[in-house]
């Protein structure tokens, strides 16, 4: 089954999200991505963080575990400093 990591980074009462545009569908989405094999979903969220955005974290607490279905997987959703 398909799992993923995500960050939710608030600082200045801004949002961190990323836009996308997939398949002609653009839309915004918290930064993060898929767990490899072998790797936490906590590994995952500190990769996926410094790759796609550059921004480091310093703390990570799991607020959402979301069991989104056969298609999309376990959504593993961190609240980020």
């Amino acid at each position: 089954m398909r799992r993923t990591a995500r960050a939710i980074i608030v600082k200045d009462n801004q949002l961190l999200v990323m836009h996308r545009n997939k398949f002609g569908h653009e839309y915004c989405a918290l930064p993060g991505g898929g767990v490899d094999v072998g790797e936490t979903p906590e590994q995952t969220l500190y990769r996926e963080l410094a790759e796609e955005t550059g921004v480091s974290i310093n703390n990570h607490r799991l607020v959402i575990l979301e069991h989104a279905g056969a298609m999309y997987g376990d959504q593993y959703i961190y609240l980020c400093d």
